[in-house]
């Protein structure tokens, strides 16, 4: 089942630039946990340890990680999810 949110590649590129928008598919099989609800989206992201990712659409795209890159990681990893 594929679900709509309201924000797109364009966006996750603004907020996490190309460098790490480009890193997003090497971390596709280190992602578990993915859920996907109403304006969010959190996963674990598994590198040298296991991150927390979270995007949101509260007021404005919003990310959050607690990896070592912070929120350019989290955004351009779940922008393969979008």
């Amino acid at each position: 089942m594929t679900r709509e949110v309201g924000f797109g590649e364009d966006d996750l590129r603004g907020m996490a630039g190309t460098r790490s928008l480009d890193r997003r598919l090497g971390y596709l099989d280190a992602v578990t946990g993915l859920e996907v609800g109403d304006g969010q989206i959190t996963a674990t992201v598994h590198g040298s340890d296991a991150y927390m990712v979270e995007l949101s659409e509260e007021e404005g795209l919003f990310g959050a990680c607690d990896c070592p890159y912070g929120r350019a990681t989290s955004a351009s990893t779940a922008s393969r999810w979008a």
